[in-house]
């Protein structure tokens, strides 16, 4: 059986989980682009004042913007992605959905709280 490669991975887990340095080490050696919901996040803070929940969607939107626009093109992205993972798994299936072309790899992060409490103390 033939595996294809994925042309999106989607890296999702709560602040803290090793998410963003997962992504940028996996972007880095796959010589691929990221695109991170966090990133798109601060840019708008600056530009809006919308409430957090509001600024996270206009993120996500933005991102899977860019995910569809980089499937089109035959890129492949690491996408940066803070998540619920009980809540948005639901969320990250339906991309499978919406880009029937494109092959999406999701890897969901989680640690124990005592792990990831001295990085989110920092931030």
């Amino acid at each position: 059986m033939l595996i294809k490669k994925p042309q999106v991975v989607i890296i999702s887990g709560h602040p803290g989980s090793g998410r963003t340095t997962l992504a940028n080490n996996l972007a880095e050696k796959l010589n691929w682009s990221v695109l991170s919901v966090e990133q798109i996040m601060k840019g708008l803070r600056q530009s809006t004042d919308l409430p957090l929940e509001k600024l996270i969607a206009a993120a996500t939107n933005a991102v899977i913007a860019q995910v569809d626009q980089a499937g089109m093109n035959n890129n492949r992205v690491v996408v940066d992605l803070f998540t619920n993972i009980k809540k948005d798994w639901p969320k990250i299936d339906a991309l499978k959905d919406l880009w029937p072309r494109i092959k999406i790899l999701p890897l969901f992060l989680r640690s124990e709280f005592d792990v990831c409490e001295a990085p989110l103390q920092k931030r």
